[in-house]
C-alpha cells in the first residue's frame, strides 16, 4: 500500500520522525497514512535526509544509507525548543 511515508511530497519531522507534513496538502500527517490521491513515487535528489541516522546526506554518500529510510528533506519545527530538553 501506498503510505505518505512513501511519498514524494512528505517530508517527515527531524525529531518525531513518525510524523511529517505534505508539502502537496500543506497538513500534517502521520507515516503510516495513505492511500492520497496526491502520492507521487520518490525521486533520488542531490541530497537526501536519513530518517535512520537524522542526518542530511550527498548522494555520493549514498552507498552508506542504502538500506535506511530517505527522502528529499525534512521538516524542521520552529518550536522545537519548546519540547525537547535542554542541555543544561
Amino acid at each position: 500500500m501506498k503510505v505518505c511515508k512513501e511519498c514524494k511530497w512528505w517530508k517527515p519531522d527531524a525529531l518525531l520522525i513518525y510524523i511529517g507534513e505534505c508539502e502537496k496538502k500543506r497538513i500534517s500527517t502521520r507515516d503510516s497514512e495513505g492511500p492520497c490521491e496526491a502520492f507521487a513515487e520518490k525521486v533520488e535528489s542531490e541530497f537526501m535526509w536519513c530518517s535512520d541516522c537524522r542526518e542530511t546526506f550527498h548522494r555520493s554518500e549514498r552507498e552508506r544509507h542504502k538500506k535506511h529510510v530517505t527522502h528529499e528533506g525534512a521538516r524542521v519545527d520552529e518550536d522545537a525548543h519548546e519540547y525537547i530538553l535542554a542541555g543544561d
